[in-house]
């Protein structure tokens, strides 16, 4: 746990009721990763430590994510400037497929499509379903912000991914624990599958970097999210199957 004085308030937040809370100022607490220029930022929105509650933690917290990491492109969310040297993955493996799973419910929703729509115009060869498909995709790049997103080496998730379930198993086995279904309704999702090769290739020239391990200061607070120690060459998930999080 790094020196801080605002240390009592995570030691507090990680021993309230709410186990949801406890996890996220754990989070925090145990995050080794994150440079201490990145966490002075975010302490310099916090009123001084007697004073700052669990409650001004969090709206600081969301203010450096809404700051520094959803930026409008050309913009480098902190994740990939030199301030979070620490973090950046310098050796790399080579030729290697990266998995992401993203949820389309948004996206769905602005193209006034329905999922089994989408299906059906990604198995057609016509012009008009090419237009529509191209469209719904160039409106899902438009409006993303340059976030950094979490996604994992292809190799470490081939069983889940050859599973007929796999929507549920990724979903378990990556930890998106924000991905449940709302009573009935389900959670239409993305598999998406690219090189890293891609990844490098788009870096900007204004990015030290365009691939670290997670941070804690990398997303909003999230309950599901796994601090690795700094030593640790890779990030990792935190399993939502019951006797899978070891």
């Amino acid at each position: 746990m790094r020196e801080s004085p605002y240390n009592d308030l995570l030691t507090h937040a990680s021993r309230l009721a709410s186990a949801v809370d406890a996890a996220k100022a754990d989070n925090c607490r145990f995050d080794e990763l994150a440079s201490e220029e990145r966490w002075r930022t975010l302490e310099a929105k916090l009123p001084e430590p007697s004073s700052a509650g669990w409650s001004d933690w969090q709206e600081a917290h969301g203010r450096y994510f809404e700051l520094r990491c959803m930026v409008s492109r050309p913009f480098v969310p902190d994740a990939f400037l030199d301030g979070n040297r620490s973090a950046w993955l310098e050796t790399l493996p080579e030729r290697q497929s990266l998995v992401r799973v993203e949820a389309l419910s948004r996206h769905l929703q602005r193209g006034a499509l329905e999922l089994r729509e989408l299906e059906e115009l990604l198995q057609r060869t016509d012009d008009d379903a090419t237009h529509v498909v191209r469209t719904f995709l160039s409106d899902w790049n438009q409006r993303r912000d340059a976030r950094p997103v979490f996604a994992t080496f292809a190799e470490e998730v081939e069983a889940e991914v050859a599973n007929e379930d796999w929507p549920h198993a990724l979903r378990d086995r990556l930890g998106l624990g924000h991905y449940k279904p709302t009573g009935d309704v389900p959670v239409p999702v993305a598999l998406m599958r690219y090189s890293l090769d891609e990844v490098l290739a788009a870096r900007t020239p204004a990015a030290g970097s365009a691939v670290a391990v997670p941070t804690v200061l990398d997303s909003g607070l999230d309950e599901f999210f796994f601090p690795v120690p700094q030593d640790h060459p890779y990030g990792a998930t935190l399993h939502l199957g019951s006797g899978q999080a070891d």
